[in-house]
């Protein structure tokens, strides 16, 4: 009535569905069942071994959202109007036995609680997905020595393989119509298989030279054909140059490809509703987000370059000391954009292919978007440079510390990331994310390890170097891209392992352990941040017993 009185007819409203029963509550996931059986045989012909196997796999795949929202009865549910002093929904009121529903219970908006639980059971459903995965693999290889070389015999290893994997899955009706509120999953089913050749030789070079204490080669290449998207190479040559007993350098130049994996190729269609905003009218609202896999997709393809030196003194015994470079190119690296980036590919950046992915209310291209189709592709080019660095050591305490001292390990690890930075094909535009926070310059990791009769002690260090937050954005006032703060700390965790023997042998059969991890209490650098990186809990302690049967 106050509404009317102000000449007020409408008006937009939003309502939060929290009430018990409400909301996609899972039911069961997960696989129920999983099969594996693999059979082999090994030979040996003449000087050569000859290794054959077979293997079979299923899967069986179970998901059940409960209070899952059926969005057609849901409308009918909402549209409640007045009829014979009662309130009741539109299509019962409605005459017409076309528009009847005789099951719609009306579901009122209005305050939390206020919907009945017959509405409420009328909205809600279970949405099911039923999924089987298979895969089978037969290979066969043989290796051994092919003839004596100059220097030692030049080895051979090849062999051929077969792989075939398929999926099909199910879904409830409902889903079949995209009419759940979120997460509703189509049937899919598809399949691919692999066939590969390939052949490995190792050559040695110098043996017992003056600076060359060994030189090896090896050389490896496969063919690999896929049903999905064609035949593709890859190959490796590599370097082994034993200097002396202490010093010894290496090297590997590869072709490597990664093929779209299952998830990627065949993942079943998914629908949900998003907030996306609309480039062409600087707008947000929501809207239907069709996710789905990529038949498609061809392999990435990248080009590795590692190079290192390892040196183990003799003047110090247990010492180990080695540095590698990597620098790896990646082509055709294969993800998803989201919806947001397929709108602004589309029609910020005028690529017709992203234009594609976006429809329309009615078709106009000035119109309401009413859905987004998000899928994997190959999208970008990817370039990583670094260094890894190691350090170990190993020692006995008793000559210090006298009989009983235990020993002493040690081993560090580093990693310092030069670049990591992804190329977008569609735009040409480069993302450096090396030195941000979640992916430092420097990580250093370390483990330093004592043993003393039946107890171990095991304390563990890692330290990542603080960095921007976000690389594309600059501390400062004014533009699009400015930040007030845009740096993080450095973080550093102490963590600490006690294992005791209570076996009564003494052979670990029987172990007592403590663990105490984050002894600190060091919290994540940024507080929305969920990476793998930084411990989300804090200190925690775990106490356990191992044992062998």
């Amino acid at each position: 009535a106050r509404a009317a009185a102000a000449g007020v007819t409408c008006f937009n409203f939003g309502r939060s569905l929290r009430e018990p029963g409400l909301g996609a509550v899972r039911g069961r996931v997960g696989s129920p069942s999983v099969y594996r059986g693999v059979v082999g045989a090994k030979a040996k012909v003449g000087e050569w071994s000859v290794d054959a196997y077979y293997q079979y796999g299923r899967n069986h795949f179970v998901q059940e959202y409960a209070g899952s929202i059926n969005m057609i009865n849901y409308r009918k549910a909402i549209d409640a109007v007045r009829s014979g002093g009662n309130v009741v929904c539109r299509v019962n009121a409605d005459a017409s036995t076309a528009n009847d529903d005789p099951a719609c219970v009306p579901f009122n908006l209005f305050g939390y609680g206020s919907p009945s639980a017959q509405a409420i059971s009328y909205i809600t459903g279970t949405a099911t997905f039923d999924l089987i995965t298979k895969q089978e693999v037969a290979a066969i290889s043989a290796s051994g020595d092919l003839l004596q070389g100059w220097a030692g015999p030049i080895s051979a290893a090849f062999g051929g393989e077969y792989r075939k994997e398929s999926i099909d899955a199910t879904s409830d009706p409902i889903s079949q119509a995209n009419q759940w509120q979120s997460g509703a999953r189509l049937p899919i089913a598809g399949s691919y298989n692999v066939k590969e050749v390939f052949g490995e030789l190792a050559v040695p070079l110098l043996r017992d030279q003056p600076f060359f204490r060994s030189l090896d080669l090896n050389l490896a290449a496969r063919y690999t054909d896929y049903s999905t998207s064609g035949g593709v190479t890859t190959w490796k040559a590599g370097l082994n140059w034993e200097i002396s007993r202490a010093l010894r350098l290496r090297a590997t130049r590869s072709r490597d490809i990664r093929a779209g994996n299952f998830a990627e190729l065949f993942a079943p269609t998914t629908v949900t509703r998003q907030n996306v905003r609309d480039p062409r009218r600087s707008t947000t609202y929501t809207t239907q987000v069709t996710s789905l896999g990529n038949a498609a997709l061809k392999p990435e393809t990248a080009d590795t370059l590692t190079a290192g030196v390892v040196y183990q003194p003799g003047w110090l015994d247990g010492l180990r000391l080695s540095v590698d470079y990597y620098n790896i190119k990646i082509k055709g690296l294969i993800g998803t954009i989201s919806a947001n980036e397929v709108l602004e590919r589309c029609y910020l950046d005028k690529i017709a292919e992203f234009c594609s992915l976006v429809t329309t209310a009615g078709g106009d291209p000035n119109g309401d978007i009413n859905d987004i189709t998000v899928r994997f592709e190959n999208l970008d080019r990817l370039k990583t440079e670094g260094i890894d660095f190691e350090a170990a050591y190993r020692s006995s305490l008793e000559h210090l510390l006298g009989e009983n001292a235990g020993s002493l390990s040690i081993r560090l690890l580093a990693t310092y990331l030069k670049t990591l930075a992804t190329t977008a094909v569609a735009t040409a535009s480069t993302e450096e994310r090396a030195g941000e926070y979640v992916t430092p310059h420097w990580r250093v990791s370390g483990l330093v390890t004592h043993e003393m009769g039946r107890l171990t002690s095991t304390l563990d260090l890692r330290w990542l170097q603080g960095g921007a937050i976000d690389n594309d954005f600059v501390v400062g006032t004014g533009a699009l891209n400015t930040i007030n703060v845009n740096r993080s700390k450095n973080t550093f965790y102490t963590n600490a392992t006690f294992t005791v023997d209570v076996s009564t042998d003494g052979d670990r059969g029987r172990e007592l352990f403590l663990r105490v991890n984050n002894i600190f209490n060091v919290a994540p650098p940024f507080p929305d941040q969920a990476s793998p990186l930084f411990d989300q809990v804090g200190q925690s302690f775990r106490v356990g017993l191992r044992f062998k049967l």
